[in-house]
């Protein structure tokens, strides 16, 4: 979600900063649109650095993790922006989270899981119109199903993994 997330704001003409955790994602991420890239395992505190490189903080933000990065997304938010929460992990065993995740923030949280019909057409026609294509990272083999949610779940995944059927 996160890689189409980019390819889309960059078709409707945005401005888009990147979190990763790595320079290898982040060159990956420049070549796919992003205008600034910020490691988060670099610049813990990321949600101050999009507020020092904006000015006034993102617009809109995209959290494609859940609770684990929400405290950052909400630093990272101008004025009556938006955090559109497409990740729904949850934070590690025995992370504290804050009690007012808004901090001194004046923004709307939105959770989305799936859209609207209208939404879902309008998404194929840009996909369409656009050539949009998904990041594929690596295919696994049907018999190698086990090895490729190993390595998802190690997260030097950069886009889709395949397991390819056949």
């Amino acid at each position: 979600m996160a890689l189409y997330a980019i390819q889309f704001a960059k078709i409707l003409g945005a401005e888009v900063i990147s979190i990763t955790s790595s320079q290898a994602k982040a060159d990956r991420l420049r070549a796919l649109g992003a205008d600034a890239v910020i490691d988060r395992t670099v610049t813990r505190n990321w949600g101050d650095a999009v507020m020092d490189m904006t000015g006034t903080g993102a617009e809109h933000i995209v959290d494609a993790v859940g609770l684990p990065t929400l405290e950052q997304s909400v630093r990272a938010g101008a004025y009556n922006s938006t955090v559109t929460m497409v990740g729904a992990m949850a934070p590690a065993p025995g992370t504290t989270l804050p009690d007012n995740p808004f901090g001194p923030s004046y923004l709307s949280i939105r959770r989305i899981a799936v859209g609207s019909r209208a939404g879902f057409e309008a998404m194929n026609r840009a996909i369409t119109e656009h050539r949009l294509r998904p990041v594929i990272d690596r295919e696994f083999a049907i018999d190698k199903a086990a090895d490729a949610y190993d390595y998802l779940r190690s997260g030097a995944s950069f886009g889709k993994v395949v397991i390819a059927v056949g």
